[in-house]
């Protein structure tokens, strides 16, 4: 009876396909460059490349066992982990070919882990496995001679693949360090790659396939956008809003001809949002999107069936967080498919200014690694993009496009905005942007915490009577499927007039347009990318944007914002040029500050101590939470999501549907479906307000209008 690896398939012809492709991933990503530098790698390289396709070739040859071909008919209901019985017969072919000893114990490692994440305490309930005397060896050893390799039974069935594997862990865990790390996200991360391409019956794209007119046949180019493409080394953005930045970073990126393109964009809004804008550019299967929330996009997109594609950058295309790159340098859950293909691609980040010291410190370190381990290319980019950030990454010797001149008569092109101060609290001026909205206009009000924002947003529902059709609060603080609704709503487009309350969650890479802005004073940046959602475009005169006292200094410095004011003070704001020259005065007072904050956090790199924590090659199986923990947010304040105790009785009925539910499919969508429920709530609420009975609900108030009501003392979330 034929052997097989999958219930349509046998196990010869998915280990030949897996091998095939392995052949192929080989020329398109090459090792990091530790490890093309090793001199005990460049020795064995002939070697080393021979035995991971071998490894891809032999990696499910424990699926021959008589249990698994049980469980694959049918007849049992599982079977011991095939991925550990492979090791007897890794290891017996590995000796018979003389294999080198840190080559052969570094592919019985990948092998054993490849379906579950290597750590200290894998396979320790299988020491006494072995394999099935039942077993067909004959055909085993049939499939084994027509590839030219060899083994005896007897060998087979005495060995013990623990052992096996356990020596190989010691080998390796004795001699860590980042070489043996970087050699098992190279020859792990092809593997896997290649496993899961054979097991779609799918085949790896060959590259990015960008369309012939990026920017769309009528339109012609802006200067930065001929200049761009004459360019191939690593590059600085800085143009306004509405001059095609996202365009000219692509026709950038075309020229290089790389296998993959990451997108980095700081929030899941605007991840969302450029997805949608790059289907318009790429074909559907070019395109994948990551983030905590992108199973939600998949159930609405009826995509679930690609939720592995998306989730281990299987597309050439990945539009994903800083986040998510870092977790997977921190050895999070199975990192090696997806870090492997870091090398030769090319990475586009933006909005780059929009980080405190700590996260710009992890993100700088991430293109170090991009830059140095991967010889990827880099492309970093912002509206406001100060020199500060420039100098901290002057590692990338990168070029900037255009010179000073030209790039401050491109703002000084752009008259959009007209800031205002004044000396009072919005809530007290409220009469002003009712004026504003009777005059039909689109009116966006941005405050800095999310206590305000509700406060501002129930004056004008419920005192002033503003319809819910002409009025909405955005904030991070509803459940999934009603922040979804609101952004989808907002980039639709919203009919004037309206009125939208929100807080910083506006400022990133919404590509929306306002008449005019009332809005808290915040870090100028910030304040920067508020007025950018006013007169976007610069089709009109002036617009005027109003600057109130924050009621409270958080969620930033008290002093930051001292130095921002007397900054709006001394300018008459002639042209968007003056914000530029502002952006950089605000930095280069407060850089001393922010400079000693960086020297701290490099001297603890954390990346360092959870390597050696992990002995360098495990995976950090720690849940979301803590992962998060280590990267922290904004502010530092650790969150983790929950279930407004308003929801329970429809999780309740949700809950039953999936123990009723046997259709695979189906039971993801209901899974899925209870996710859009959760929303992030800062640790120390949680611990304050969980439900006593169900720790997975919080009892603080909740609507689809207000979302999380966060009317308690020391709120400063956004």
């Amino acid at each position: 009876m034929e052997l097989l690896a999958k219930p349509d398939e046998s196990l010869k012809k998915h280990s030949e396909k897996t091998k095939e492709i392995i052949d192929y991933l080989i020329k398109y990503y090459p090792p990091p460059s530790i490890v093309r530098g090793s001199k005990k790698v460049s020795k064995d390289k002939e070697k080393f490349i021979k035995a991971l396709k071998l490894s891809a070739l032999l990696h499910d040859i424990g699926k021959a066992d008589y249990r698994f071909q049980n469980y694959i008919r049918n007849k049992q209901s599982k079977s011991p982990p095939h991925a550990l019985l492979s090791l007897s017969i890794l290891k017996e072919i590995f000796s018979i070919r003389k294999f080198p000893e840190w080559i052969s114990n570094l592919m019985i490692l990948i092998v054993a882990s490849h379906h579950s994440p290597y750590y200290g305490g894998l396979y320790n309930d299988c020491e006494d496995l072995q394999w099935s005397p039942e077993t067909d060896f004959e055909n085993l050893i049939n499939i084994l001679n027509d590839w030219k390799l060899s083994i005896k039974k007897e060998n087979v069935l005495r060995s013990k693949p623990y052992q096996i594997f356990n020596n190989a862990r010691n080998y390796i865990s004795d001699n860590s360090n980042f070489l043996w790390r970087e050699l098992l996200v190279y020859s792990q991360g092809l593997l896997i790659r290649a496993d899961y391409y054979a097991s779609s019956n799918s085949i790896p794209k060959k590259g990015v396939a960008f369309p012939v007119n990026i920017i769309g046949k009528d339109k012609s180019l802006y200067w930065h956008q001929k200049e761009v493409q004459q360019i191939n080394q690593n590059i600085f953005i800085q143009i306004p809003t509405g001059r095609g930045k996202t365009e000219t970073a692509l026709l950038w990126a075309k020229q290089f001809k790389k296998p993959n393109l990451f997108y980095i964009l700081p929030t899941t809004a605007s991840i969302n949002a450029m997805y949608y804008r790059f289907l318009k550019k790429f074909r559907d299967e070019q395109v994948g999107i990551y983030h905590s929330k992108y199973e939600s996009l998949l159930l609405e997109e009826e995509k679930l069936e690609q939720g592995q594609i998306f989730k281990y950058f299987l597309k050439p295309i990945n539009i994903t967080t800083p986040d998510q790159l870092l977790l997977i340098l921190m050895n999070y859950k199975k990192f090696p498919p997806r870090e492997v293909i870091f090398s030769n691609s090319v990475f586009i980040f933006d909005e780059i200014h929009i980080y405190d010291a700590y996260t710009f410190f992890l993100i700088k370190w991430l293109i170090k690694i991009l830059k140095g381990e991967y010889n990827a290319k880099i492309c970093v980019m912002s509206a406001t993009f100060p020199k500060f950030f420039q100098e901290e990454l002057n590692f990338l010797n990168a070029r900037k496009i255009g010179n000073e001149n030209q790039i401050l008569k491109e703002y000084k092109d752009f008259r959009r905005t007209k800031p205002i101060i004044k000396n009072d609290f919005l809530k007290n001026k409220i009469s002003l942007i009712i004026d504003e909205f009777k005059k039909g206009k689109k009116v966006l009000v941005v405050v800095n915490t999310i206590q305000e924002a509700q406060k501002i947003y129930s004056i004008l529902k419920n005192e002033n009577k503003i319809p819910l059709t002409s009025l909405m609060l955005l904030h991070s603080k509803f459940i999934a499927k009603d922040r979804q609704e609101k952004e989808k709503r907002i980039l639709k487009g919203l009919q004037a007039p309206f009125i939208l309350v929100s807080t910083q969650v506006v400022e990133v890479s919404l590509d929306i347009d306002f008449d005019i802005l009332f809005t808290e004073l915040a870090y100028f940046d910030s304040l920067v990318q508020r007025f950018g959602r006013v007169n976007r475009f610069g089709n009109k005169e002036k617009f005027p944007v109003y600057i109130f006292k924050p009621e409270t200094s958080d969620p930033y410095e008290e002093d930051f914002l001292r130095i921002t004011l007397e900054l709006l003070k001394q300018q008459k704001f002639e042209s968007e040029a003056d914000y530029l020259l502002l952006t950089d005065n605000f930095y280069n007072k407060i850089k001393n500050k922010l400079k000693e904050q960086i020297k701290e956090l490099e001297k603890e790199n954390p990346f360092e101590k959870i390597w050696e924590k992990l002995n360098y090659i495990a995976a950090f199986r720690i849940n979301e939470v803590e992962g998060q923990k280590l990267l922290r947010t904004r502010r530092g304040i650790l969150q983790i999501p929950m279930i407004p105790s308003c929801f329970y009785n429809e999780i309740q009925k949700i809950e039953e549907k999936i123990k009723q539910t046997t259709d695979r499919q189906e039971k993801m969508k209901l899974i899925l479906l209870k996710k859009e429920y959760y929303v992030d709530v800062p640790i120390y609420l949680a611990k304050k307000f969980s439900n006593p009975k169900n720790p997975d609900f919080i009892d603080l108030d909740y609507n689809s209008d207000y979302g999380l009501f966060m009317d308690i003392e020391n709120n400063n979330f956004i």
